[in-house]
């Protein structure tokens, strides 16, 4: 039961980190704005310590910790986009 919750958590997520995303690409500040408080709070929401934190990520199937972590990289992606900075694992010119 905890993995079918899991999943359909990370499935909300990820629905909404693509709406996110799609505001923090605007060229609108107001957008990017609007995506920096919401996306913000995501990395310190106590109730995602269980999806989010090292020692608990450790605990799960390698798979799923996988998608986990992927989801952490993308938030803080478009995170970074919405405060018009490049994300720390790229480089400026490079796609």
């Amino acid at each position: 039961m905890q993995l079918r919750l899991r999943r359909q958590a990370l499935a909300w997520l990820r629905d909404d980190l693509a709406l996110y995303g799609k505001l923090a690409e605007r060229e609108d500040p107001a957008a990017k704005q609007t995506v920096r408080p919401l996306l913000g709070h995501w990395p310190e929401d106590t109730d995602l310590v269980s999806v989010r934190d090292r020692d608990a990520l450790g605990k799960l199937p390698e798979a799923e910790r996988q998608e986990w972590q992927k989801l952490w990289a993308d938030v803080a992606d478009t995170l970074a986009k919405a405060q018009g900075k490049t994300a720390p694992e790229q480089k400026p010119g490079v796609k």
